[in-house]
């Protein structure tokens, strides 16, 4: 069975999700992951990567997570495709089964830098929703979960801070959060990055890369931006950062729930005082 219809199906699916079709998009997946667990060819890797990118866009993760098993049993296991699996694994709450993926990636030579990059950054996610999920953990367990994340996010941060923001951010947010509640944390101060010069640091990144830009800056950028300001406490530049977010074309249900956790989450900010009521 060949895929020469794969762009109509990359179609109609984005299609479906679009138009918030949940149902007619679950019944495309249901088809797709049919064909792959019965036909002899492969579906194609740019196919697979596309159907799972608009899966997780429209955070329909149940469905992402059962396409990416099927098409990772079929025999395509790229970086990209696993690491998409592991996103939606994460999603759904699966942190153990997704660290496992992700560190398959990471010993995986064949894996390139910029999927490596993206691995580490995920397993630093896995170990900042454990420290979060966990309220009734011990003192040492959330430590020692802080800590892996922290460390995970600064390293790869400073592989490529020009590249690798959102890394950088994160340790941001959650030293910040350290700061807060270190009676819990057990960390010490010595310990943790200056959040604040780091801040700037990415602050100015952000406007170099605007600055050499012909077109509006994308959407992870205008977020880390505002993060940045939250922590610097400067909630003017974050509402503005804030509203630009919203409105770019490349924010959609993923990004901006993403983003709205991290608020919550990291920087518990809530809905009655700033910058959270704004």
């Amino acid at each position: 069975m060949s895929w020469n219809d794969a762009a109509q199906l990359e179609s109609q699916l984005k299609h479906a999700l679009d138009a918030f079709d949940w149902q007619g998009a679950a019944a495309i997946c249901n088809q797709i992951i049919a064909r792959v667990k019965q036909s002899s060819e492969q579906i194609p890797e740019k196919t697979a990567r596309l159907l799972l990118a608009r899966l997780r866009r429209k955070r329909r993760f149940t469905l992402m997570r059962q396409l990416a098993e099927a098409i990772i049993e079929s025999g395509v296991t790229t970086a990209q495709v696993r690491r998409q699996y592991a996103q939606g694994l994460i999603e759904e709450g699966y942190l153990d089964d997704a660290e496992r993926v992700l560190n398959e990636i990471v010993e995986d030579r064949t894996t390139t830098a910029g999927e490596l990059m993206e691995a580490r950054g995920l397993i630093g996610r896995v170990y900042k929703q454990r420290y979060i999920n966990n309220a009734n953990a011990s003192s040492e367990e959330k430590a020692a979960n802080l800590r892996r994340a922290l460390e995970l996010y600064y390293e790869a941060y400073r592989v490529n801070p020009q590249k690798n923001l959102w890394h950088g951010i994160n340790v941001v947010a959650l030293t910040a959060r350290a700061r807060r509640h270190l009676s819990i944390a057990a960390l010490s101060i010595a310990s943790l990055p200056d959040e604040l010069a780091l801040a700037r640091e990415i602050l100015t990144t952000i406007e170099e890369i605007e600055s050499q830009s012909t077109g509006e800056l994308n959407a992870y950028d205008e977020a880390t931006r505002m993060e940045a300001y939250i922590a610097l406490g400067q909630y003017h530049d974050a509402d503005t950062s804030a509203l630009r977010y919203v409105d770019s074309v490349d924010a959609d249900a993923f990004e901006i729930k993403s983003t709205i956790r991290q608020l919550e989450e990291v920087w518990q900010l809530d809905y009655d005082k700033p910058p959270g009521n704004h």
